[in-house]
């Protein structure tokens, strides 16, 4: 059985230890979108992302969001929703449909609730001795980050959709630059699943890492998430 402080710390013994992988992340929003499901969170924050199931300028996004959650490779991982978070049935249908091998699934929250005392304490600490690449939302000030990055880029509201030029500029940069054991920390919501998958399947001597709001506080962002206002569930440890 699965716990979650120790699939926290498997990822965070592979950065220290230099052990490429990629983590893509799927919430109810991610999966909404793969269920074909409309949703809206453009006014959330800085504007999020949004999703029209009856508008065709989604269907290539969506695809290649659909692949993000099936590819699979040894050092790739899937994090779902777990069944405390949104119950057996959802929890189970992510897990089938993702089509992973069990030792590459983990917790879509794994950086949150009860570990985000643990990203700050020990995964900020590990990050700042390796290689940062960042790619996060327009509006990020990286003044005040915790550690070095050595290139951001930044993104708009709905990246995953006015985006996508960046994955063939990553992957063009990967090769021009000979980069290998550098970390790619992706704030992007969906468009992080998605380039994440491709930047892997391009070249998986690299980490990608779907990072989520965890640094959003970091970056001057909007705290959009209970957990970094103090909420409950920073005591919340999740179950598998």
């Amino acid at each position: 059985m699965k716990n979650f402080k120790t699939d926290f710390d498997i990822f965070l013994n592979r950065v220290k230890n230099k052990e490429n992988f990629t983590i893509t992340r799927f919430g109810d929003g991610e999966m909404m979108i793969i269920n074909g499901k409309s949703l809206n969170l453009l006014s959330k924050g800085v504007g999020e992302f949004a999703y029209d199931s009856n508008n065709e300028k989604y269907v290539n996004s969506r695809n290649l969001l659909k692949k993000s959650f099936t590819y699979q490779s040894d050092d790739y991982y899937v994090g779902v929703a777990c069944k405390c978070c949104v119950g057996e049935e959802k929890y189970e249908n992510m897990k089938s449909t993702s089509g992973q091998k069990e030792e590459n699934l983990t917790w879509a929250n794994i950086f949150v609730n009860s570990n985000f005392n643990l990203f700050n304490s020990k995964m900020i600490p590990a990050l700042s001795n390796r290689r940062i690449y960042l790619v996060c939302h327009e509006a990020s000030n990286t003044t005040n980050l915790p550690f070095v990055v050595e290139k951001v880029y930044n993104v708009k509201t709905d990246a995953w959709l006015y985006d996508l030029d960046l994955i063939t500029k990553l992957k063009n940069e990967i090769i021009e630059s000979d980069l290998y054991d550098v970390i790619f920390l992706i704030s992007a919501g969906p468009f992080a699943n998605i380039l994440v998958q491709q930047l892997n399947e391009h070249n998986n001597n690299n980490t990608y890492i779907d990072l989520g709001s965890v640094l959003d506080k970091h970056l001057g962002l909007p705290s959009t998430r209970g957990y970094l206002n103090g909420a409950p569930t920073l005591n919340k440890t999740c179950i598998w």
